[in-house]
């Protein structure tokens, strides 16, 4: 079970002992179950499981991605889970709930990211509310919205600036010679479709911790640049996100039992 006073080297270790389990698990139930994969129009398409109890290791959401009946048919598959947890001090915004998430990468390596209360709480008045008008939705469907999101433009070239929110909720990046906050961590910007998530990355790259997201309209020119300069070495975007709401783009996939048959 990850704990917050673990380390980001142990919450990644927690994590690659989640990894057979949830393997096995997605295996089986697309064994049981692939109807939602022989009907699906567009692809890839993502299945949400419900809540389960993992002994020793807490409760887990997983999230099955499928790129194409094909590729079921071959037992190829991209799992998520994510786990949540509660924060109760602090600020306002930095009180509610956050989440733990197992991702991995065709390489078979695994990845622990970790979404901080206040991520979700500026993502929801940022994106959800301000641009597109809904208001308060329930907290899954808000995880759903966030891991939808476009990852892959994970970005260092802001290494070396400091990050300081400003009580407005704009952001300032200024250059600052000591520019890891924190002994250990270094400070990355991830380049959404929506905007940018800020936070830190330590244990060799497997662990990201995200603390806040900008979102395009909140930007500053200069943020602007810097989000175009990193657009510009992404790969396009595939327009099927358009037409399957649960589109996740670069999706990571992970071979299961090829034994499986959908």
């Amino acid at each position: 079970m990850i704990l917050p006073t673990m380390t980001p080297e142990e919450k990644v270790a927690q994590m690659q002992k989640l990894k057979p389990w949830l393997m096995a698990m997605v295996t089986d139930s697309l064994r049981r179950d692939s109807r939602w994969v022989r009907k699906a129009k567009t692809f890839p398409v993502m299945n949400v499981l419900p809540p389960i109890d993992i002994t020793g290791m807490g409760r887990w959401t997983v999230i099955i991605t499928v790129g194409s009946k094909g590729e079921a048919r071959k037992g190829i598959a991209s799992v998520m889970a994510y786990q949540k947890f509660q924060v109760s001090h602090g600020k306002p915004e930095n009180i509610g709930t956050g989440i733990y998430v197992f991702d991995g990468n065709d390489a078979g390596e695994v990845f622990c990211n970790e979404y901080a209360p206040h991520y979700f709480n500026r993502f929801r008045k940022r994106e959800i509310e301000a641009r597109r008008g809904i208001v308060q939705p329930d907290f899954d469907t808000l995880v759903r919205m966030v891991l939808r999101e476009d990852f892959t433009g994970m970005d260092y070239t802001i290494r070396g600036l400091l990050i300081k929110e400003n009580p407005d909720g704009t952001i300032d990046m200024q250059r600052d010679v000591e520019y890891d906050r924190q002994e250990g961590y270094t400070n990355y910007a991830c380049y959404m479709k929506h905007g940018i998530g800020y936070g830190l990355s330590a244990a060799n790259r497997h662990y990201f911790h995200f603390t806040t997201f900008i979102g395009l309209a909140d930007m500053k020119p200069d943020q602007l640049k810097v989000m175009q300069e990193a657009m510009a070495h992404r790969r396009e975007s595939d327009f099927r996100q358009q037409q399957d709401p649960f589109y996740v783009e670069g999706v990571k996939r992970e071979f299961l039992d090829k034994n499986v048959r959908i």
